[in-house]
């Protein structure tokens, strides 16, 4: 009882619940464990759990950022298979000469470095990164629609674009 009197230990606040017909008084927050093994005099303990906290936090840290960035990965190599199969049918079809000068650039660009992101591509052609987006859409669509016609499924086994990507909603 000389324990909850302390003002000290009055900013814990413990839980309690009866358990196997016993009763349990337990603290859930880490911070108030540490707190109290500190104020009962195991501070070498206090700072081993401290220790155990921070790890498990840098490892959570570099877990979720190892899965970000491999998600990131993903959809850029994905979004590049999906570019690189448009631009080799209309390559197949109609010829990348056939295209616009911006087109042929950028059509070209993407043949020859296939893993690069589309900021890395507007940086070598001079322009904005949704200016580059806008250009690549225009041959994913050109691609798709010469695959149609050509009676060729699907681009690599990639799906279509949606209806509402196709006009720019998303």
């Amino acid at each position: 009882m000389l324990l909850l009197k302390d003002k000290a230990a009055r900013d814990f606040t413990p839980s309690v619940s009866q358990r196997k017909g016993l009763w349990v008084v337990y603290l859930k927050d880490s911070g108030q464990i540490e707190d109290l093994l500190t104020y009962l005099g195991a501070s070498s303990a206090s700072m081993e759990l401290m220790q155990v906290k921070m790890y498990k936090e840098a490892k959570n840290n570099i877990n979720r950022k190892s899965n970000f960035e491999t998600a990131n990965m993903d959809k850029t190599y994905s979004a590049s298979a999906r570019q690189t199969a448009a631009i080799a049918v209309i390559n197949d079809t109609i010829g990348i000469d056939a295209l616009p000068e911006e087109l042929q650039a950028l059509a070209r660009l993407r043949l020859e470095h296939a893993g690069m992101t589309l900021r890395e591509l507007s940086e070598i052609l001079g322009i904005s990164r949704s200016g580059v987006n806008h250009w690549m859409q225009k041959l994913i669509l050109l691609g798709e629609k010469l695959a149609e016609e050509k009676g060729i499924s699907a681009l690599m086994g990639v799906q279509p674009v949606e209806e509402s990507q196709k006009s720019g909603k998303r």
